[in-house]
């Protein structure tokens, strides 16, 4: 409708937090449940009482690790999230246009390394414009122009996110330490894979997603007909 111009402005700032997260055995209990399996099964036990002294004690931080993954190694305790929006609208009796910006930030969960030039993060980033132009050419045909863009970037590890959790969830705390003595990354003959490693130190990886939307048409009215009554032709365009 004709009308003076408005402008409006949206803020939204937040932190998330995930509300339960799984729990895991530490490396002491995670060796004295193992051992009491294997002996259940008339197996014999694979970590000795000084094995179990070790990982209880912290005595040896390499030999026999009792790393938290989850809450030191890989992922954030808390993430952000923010949108920002912005909407014009405003015309005359000739013509009315409506113009709406959104922008959307969501932090990913993973830790990053200092060290790093580049971004490891799963964050996302999204962009969506959307202009709505009405032109009354006439007293009985209006003619109009909507377009509507959408940009989202996101980064991810150079190890997918997949693998990533997968790993993560399969991981006992005593696999290996984060590092060895030598500042290497450390792993064992059947784990090759650091997860650290694989989380911060495995390059990255971009995805761009472009869209753009647009329709034209006209509106004759027909009145002459019956009161009310109209047409609409509309052609939308989808480039590929």
């Amino acid at each position: 409708m004709p009308g003076k111009q408005v402008i409006s402005f949206t803020a939204q700032y937040g932190i998330q937090q995930a509300t339960v997260r799984p729990r895991y055995l530490d490396a002491y209990d995670y060796a004295s449940l193992f051992n009491e399996a294997l002996a259940n099964d008339g197996k014999p036990l694979q970590y000795t009482q000084a094995d179990l002294d070790a990982y209880k004690k912290g005595t040896d931080p390499f030999g026999h690790p009792n790393i938290d993954w989850q809450k030191k190694k890989l992922l954030r305790d808390k993430t952000s999230f923010a949108r920002y929006s912005a909407d014009i609208s405003g015309g005359g009796k000739f013509a009315q246009y409506y113009l709406a910006l959104d922008h959307v930030s969501q932090q990913g969960i993973f830790i990053k390394d200092s060290k790093n030039s580049y971004n490891t993060n799963n964050d996302y980033k999204q962009y969506s414009i959307r202009s709505n132009v009405t032109m009354n050419v006439n007293a009985s045909l209006k003619a109009y122009l909507n377009v509507f863009t959408l940009i989202r970037n996101g980064t991810q590890p150079g190890t997918t996110t997949s693998s990533i959790f997968s790993n993560f969830i399969n991981l006992p705390n005593n696999a290996y330490p984060v590092l060895n003595p030598n500042g290497s990354y450390a792993g064992t003959s059947e784990r090759t894979n650091n997860l650290y490693a694989g989380t911060v130190n495995s390059g990255y990886r971009n995805t761009y997603n472009r869209n753009l939307y647009a329709d034209v048409g006209l509106q004759q009215a027909l009145d002459i007909v019956t009161a009310g009554l109209w047409i609409r032709g509309r052609l939308r365009l989808v480039p590929t």
